[in-house]
């Protein structure tokens, strides 16, 4: 019986070899280009997290950069603001016949007020029509002065329609300043002469001082002209300098007429870096 079971079996091939052919197995090209297949694919996908994961901190590095720039330009804007009222009170109070008839005291009490005594603000005065001192905040008796060959003095008696200029960084009173100026007209727009003030470099060192910037980070305050008015990290011989001037700026490049603008790439350095600048304009 067990040589028939085996026979059986045999017979119906269980044990029966197989002739001419070899058992079925993976190609080594197959297997190579397979895994050569899968690299890639594995490599793709990293690719594309590690673009998407970049464009998103480009995202955030500029929200926060525009962040920035809209802090400043409010703080500047507000003092700059607060500071142009006085000198347009001087303007207006000067011509008036109630304030030319009274005493140096009154009229000294009239014209100046405390808002331009805070900290940073300079002293407010007041310049003839031949940019002699007329006026001064801080004293009854000021000391004589000649302006006549200041820029701000000379734009004022030439134009009628400069409204608030705002100068170039100068070394005003022993301290490095923007002085900020008015033109004085009378009843029919003639030239009486010009109110001036200032304000300290010391603002914006304090302003950019409560800022956490990366060591590439820069920030410029710039006059609507292109002039460096402020810059951090601090350099006085980039102070006053005019980026309209340097082969790379372009001047026909629109720009807003005040408030803030971002730029990703240093104007006054070759080193890519984020860079907040502001471009201001004076009012009317």
């Amino acid at each position: 019986m067990l040589f028939g079971r085996q026979s059986d079996v045999a017979g119906k091939g269980w044990f029966r070899k197989v002739s001419g052919r070899r058992p079925w197995r993976l190609s080594v090209k197959l297997l190579i280009a397979s895994s050569i297949a899968t690299v890639i694919g594995f490599s793709a996908i990293c690719t594309s997290v590690m673009l998407d994961m970049r464009r998103g901190e480009e995202e955030l590095a500029r929200q926060t950069l525009e962040n920035l720039a809209a802090g400043i330009d409010a703080d500047i804007s507000r003092n700059i603001e607060l500071y142009d009222l006085s000198l347009r009170a001087v303007a207006s109070n000067l011509v008036l016949p109630e304030v030319k008839g009274v005493s140096k005291e009154i009229q000294h009490l009239i014209l100046f007020d405390h808002a331009a005594t805070a900290k940073h603000f300079g002293v407010i005065q007041v310049f003839d029509t031949e940019g002699k001192l007329t006026h001064d905040a801080s004293s009854l008796d000021p000391a004589p002065e000649d302006r006549s060959d200041e820029e701000y003095f000379q734009v004022h008696r030439a134009s009628p329609d400069v409204g608030l200029y705002m100068s170039r960084p100068m070394l005003r009173r022993s301290a490095y300043s923007i002085v900020l100026s008015r033109r004085i007209n009378d009843s029919d727009g003639g030239f009486l002469g010009v109110v001036v003030g200032s304000i300290r470099f010391s603002y914006f060192h304090e302003l950019f001082g409560r800022l956490t910037l990366d060591p590439g980070d820069t920030i410029t305050v710039l006059r609507q002209d292109r002039t460096i008015i402020m810059r951090k990290p601090f350099d006085l011989d980039i102070i006053g300098k005019n980026l309209a001037q340097r082969p790379k700026w372009n001047p026909a490049a629109p720009m807003p007429a005040s408030g803030p603008s971002i730029r990703h790439r240093g104007f006054t350095s070759g080193a890519a870096a984020r860079t907040c600048s502001l471009s201001w304009s004076a009012s009317r």
